[in-house]
């Protein structure tokens, strides 16, 4: 008399639509999460955050603005697409799909990290170590041994970080701390 796996049972349709169910909902949740982080950061910026309050011409915050509530109405699309079934979806499930993209949740909270660690390191030694550690993940991951993965993930981010360094402080005039 132990609860009964109802999961096998399933036609292959109704498990498809489990599976599009969830994959909206982690979707929207994502979305959702690099929208709160864009927003943070936005509202953040003095610059940006009086050209949103005061109105009129949008300035440098026009473009981001748009971003943002796209992907804020998108992930808020998702999750209530996601939704609709929310009956269906049980913890054991639910715990199943996290430890599967164990990965995509580990890089939203870095790019949180991210965000909050750059006014505290400054953006070249925050992008350098974010970059540095997702870089020798996927490079041990792809099999590659470890020393030629550690060279790859060091080389590759000092690359990106004079690479962003440059065309945001040189071309855009946008100082980076």
């Amino acid at each position: 008399m132990g609860k009964t796996d109802n999961s096998n049972n399933q036609t292959p349709d109704a498990k498809k639509q489990r599976a599009d169910s969830f994959l909206d909902l982690w979707a929207g949740l994502f979305f959702s999460v690099v929208a709160c982080v864009g927003w943070y950061s936005h509202l953040s910026n003095g610059r940006l955050a009086e050209a949103f309050i005061m109105g009129g011409d949008p300035g440098p915050s026009f473009f981001p603005k748009i971003t943002l509530w796209m992907i804020t109405l998108g992930g808020i699309g998702y999750i209530l697409k996601g939704s609709r079934r929310i009956s269906d979806i049980r913890l054991d499930i639910v715990l199943h799909e996290i430890f599967k993209y164990k990965a995509a949740f580990l890089f939203v909270i870095s790019l949180v990290l991210l965000v909050m660690f750059v006014p505290v390191f400054g953006f070249s030694i925050t992008a350098f170590l974010f970059a540095f550690i997702w870089l020798l993940w996927l490079s041990l991951n792809a099999s590659l041994p470890k020393n030629a993965a550690i060279i790859f993930a060091a080389v590759t981010s000092v690359a990106i970080c004079v690479f962003l360094y440059v065309v945001f402080f040189y071309l855009l005039n946008i100082n980076m701390k």
